[in-house]
């Protein structure tokens, strides 16, 4: 059998909070067997009262990897190793200064890079727990904004964010990350080095999230439904995907996070249902689609956003091969395909 694992969270009954992740209250990951597409619940988790805010916490998994027999997750407070094979705990994290953390990778040290983007911050965590190294991802201290002695993980937002980290990744030596808000993915560890992920010259793009290397190049999804192709010798984009041109949809597509290759042409990428936010910035990518579409104003009633779900596209056909809606299996907001 070959699995998949979709990695987010469950919807808190009766929600109405105003962003999508702090509406879940269970971290979530499904496993779905790719010859025949049955969907099954593999691993659904609470976090412990002591490492979340006492103020109706978000509990979801965000993004994870997947790397030789281990399986490396992370919620908005903790970092949690898995066996996949049997999905029993090889080992738990959770630090005073995690918050709203989005990305967990392990390195070839053995170590753990870690996003923290409650305090714009990449951080590298050993196994047992200690921090060897921090890297505040606009080139400052991190300690100028933020207190050592605070309990990060009591506080439910540190919002409005400057940078946004949410995806660590290494090439050769260094260590990068992207910077959501600033529409780009920095070197931490050589700050001249920098990908531009606004799509300049090619196709402007929303807010830049996760990625994944594929054949010497980098693929970076957009939270808008666009995928970036940049090469990790030039450093420069070279291409972007409009997921929008493979489906066969004139509602708005969804949140896009997370993105993995089944062969050279197949490339599965998740949507996340569209849910009220408070930063409205975040989603004039949203309007100006729909009003583009439909010149209405009233497009919100008119085109209902569609549910949160993974869709295998072909890159040769240009054409969508299926979707799975993973809201009937208990999963409302996606943030990673391993």
């Amino acid at each position: 059998m070959s699995e998949l694992f979709i990695v987010g969270g469950t919807a808190r009954c009766g929600s109405t909070n105003d962003q999508m992740w702090r509406s879940c209250d269970k971290a979530s990951l499904l496993g779905i067997d790719l010859d025949t597409l049955e969907v099954e619940k593999v691993i659904e988790y609470i976090s412990p009262s002591d490492a979340c805010s006492d103020e109706t916490p978000a509990i979801i998994f965000k993004t994870g990897t997947l790397q030789g027999n281990l399986l490396y997750l992370c919620t908005e407070t903790e970092l949690l190793i898995y066996d996949p094979k049997n999905f029993s705990v090889k080992n738990y994290i959770s630090l005073p200064y995690f918050n709203d953390l989005h990305h967990i990778a392990p390195t070839r040290d053995g170590t753990y890079l870690v996003a923290v983007t409650g305090l714009d911050m990449v951080a590298e965590v050993t196994p047992e727990g200690k921090t060897i190294n921090e890297w505040d991802v606009l080139g400052n201290n991190t300690w100028d904004r933020f207190s050592k002695t605070t309990d990060y993980r009591k506080i439910p937002s540190t919002k409005p964010h400057i940078a946004h980290p949410n995806f660590v990744f290494t090439i050769g030596d260094d260590i990068w990350t992207t910077r959501c808000n600033k529409k780009d993915a920095q070197c931490l560890t050589d700050f001249g080095k920098k990908i531009d992920l606004s799509g300049k010259g090619i196709r402007n793009v929303s807010l830049s999230h996760d990625g994944i290397f594929h054949n010497g190049d980098i693929y970076f999804t957009s939270v808008d439904g666009n995928i970036l192709i940049a090469d990790q010798s030039s450093l420069k984009v070279w291409d972007i995907i409009n997921i929008g041109e493979f489906l066969d949809a004139v509602n708005p597509l969804g949140w896009c996070r997370g993105i993995k290759f089944l062969d050279e042409q197949r490339l599965i990428v998740g949507f996340s249902r569209l849910r009220a936010t408070k930063f409205k910035n975040t989603v004039r990518w949203v309007k100006a689609q729909m009003k583009t579409m439909t010149g209405l104003e009233s497009h919100r009633k008119s085109f209902p956003p569609m549910p949160s779900r993974i869709c295998c596209l072909n890159l040769k056909t240009n054409e969508q091969e299926w979707q799975i809606n993973l809201e009937k299996y208990g999963m409302n907001a996606v943030f990673s395909i391993l």
